[in-house]
Parts: structure tokens; sequence; C-alpha cells
């Protein structure tokens, strides 16, 4: 991801929560989809029913990932 985390992201929460931008990054794979992101971005602090609609994409994204540390320990 391009930034830690939302408040980090010079575009704002729309740009980094973005449905389209999610689905371009992991549609383009051919096997296999890795993402690598801070913890920070899967904690998303949403103040509208809007921001919760954009961040939706992330946490089932993340319902459905098999996490990995780096480096392994």
């Amino acid at each position: 991801m391009t930034s830690s985390s939302a408040a980090d992201a010079l575009h704002g929460m729309e740009f980094i929560y973005s449905p389209n931008r999610l689905n371009v990054a992991t549609s383009r794979a051919r096997c296999l989809c890795v993402m690598l992101a801070s913890p920070q971005i899967f904690e998303p602090g949403c103040r509208t029913p809007t921001q919760m609609h954009l961040a939706n994409g992330y946490c089932r994204y993340q319902e459905f990932a098999i996490r990995t540390e780096w480096p392994p320990l």
C-alpha cells in the first residue's frame, strides 16, 4: 500500500480505501495476490457511513487473507 494509515494518506481515506483501487490491485493477479501493508491499514478510524463502506473491502480482504509476518520467524 502507499500509506501506513488512512491518516497518512495525502488524498484522504477516500483514495486509499477506494473500492476501484482495491479491485484493480487484486484482479490483475493470475494465481496469487500479495498485499503488503501496515496493520494500521486494517484498523481504519471511520467517522461516517461512507467511510465504513470504503473500508469494508479491506476488512473483508483481511477476513479471507492468510497473514504472514516479515521477516519470517
